[in-house]
């Protein structure tokens, strides 16, 4: 080959070097990205698992408290009927004693 061919094709050949090492460049700075934003996605999964533990045990927390209250307000319900059914009993056991005792008196007068 003579000299001229020679000097055009190492021409061509630097500049298809030039044009590798533009996007070497470019594909450094795009793989430096992708790092930095899976490192950032790692931190975040990190945090968002942390969250979830906290509301896991805040849950479990509201839940024992909620079944407490739960039972305290169903005992609440419960007292005044236990308190009719007691104030019902009494007054069949009074009426009871009032025929009872009528009973008694007109057999023994």
């Amino acid at each position: 080959m003579d000299e001229i061919k020679l000097a055009e094709r190492l021409a061509r050949i630097e500049s298809c070097v030039e044009t590798l090492a533009t996007r070497q460049s470019s594909s450094d700075a795009l793989i430096m990205t992708i790092h930095e934003l899976a490192s950032d996605i790692k931190l975040l999964t990190q945090q968002v698992k942390t969250q979830s533990e906290r509301m896991e045990r805040i849950a479990v927390r509201y839940e024992s408290k909620l079944k407490e209250q739960s039972e305290r307000i169903g005992n609440l319900e419960k007292e005044p009927a236990h308190k009719w059914k007691l104030l019902i009993s009494q007054v069949i056991t009074i009426i009871a004693a009032v025929l009872i005792g009528g009973a008694i008196g007109t057999f023994t007068s």
